[in-house]
């Protein structure tokens, strides 16, 4: 039996999104196989990771990521700095914690984690320009060092506001 990498790449996109692709990769100067390829990569490296680790790709609840939404963007609204921001999500029973490059939201009492915080508010990224500085403690510092000496970091959205990125859409309107 033929494996789909031995299938022509027609065969398994078939030809309209093939020719779709081709054209794209023609535009940016890409092979569309080493394109492809690279693709079908992530893919695999996506999929291992979700069956290697199942709580790091868990979602969250819809009832409880509304929940969190509101309580985040409660906490959030009025906080000037992360000792704000942690002081109003305190007073929820709620923290953040780093998580990879971004953040999460746990617990206060049993520390158990309930969801990326860019789930249910805006990103790590808005965060650290709207507070000019990086989460305390947070292992990856060069992110903040990199958005905030970016050559546009002066000129992005006034300090509280975010762009449409920055706000994940709910997933009951998926």
């Amino acid at each position: 039996m033929q494996s789909a990498l031995d299938r022509p790449l027609k065969d398994i996109l078939g030809a309209a999104l093939t020719a779709r692709l081709a054209r794209e990769c023609a535009l940016a100067g890409r092979d569309p196989a080493v394109f492809s390829a690279e693709c079908v990569g992530r893919a695999v490296v996506s999929a291992e990771k979700k069956r290697r680790f199942p709580e790091l790709s868990a979602t969250v609840e819809p009832a409880l990521e509304r929940s969190l939404r509101a309580i985040v963007a409660q906490a959030l609204s009025a906080a000037q700095d992360w000792p704000t921001a942690e002081a109003a999500l305190s007073g929820y029973g709620l923290c953040f914690r780093p998580a990879g490059g971004d953040l999460a939201v746990h617990r206060l009492s049993s520390g158990e984690r309930l969801a990326k915080a860019s789930e249910v508010g805006p990103s790590y990224a808005a965060l650290i320009r709207r507070f000019g500085a990086g989460f305390p403690g947070h292992p990856h510092r060069w992110l903040a060092s990199k958005l905030l000496s970016a050559p546009n970091a002066q000129h992005g959205a006034p300090i509280g506001m975010q762009s449409a990125e920055d706000v994940p859409a709910s997933r009951d309107d998926a």
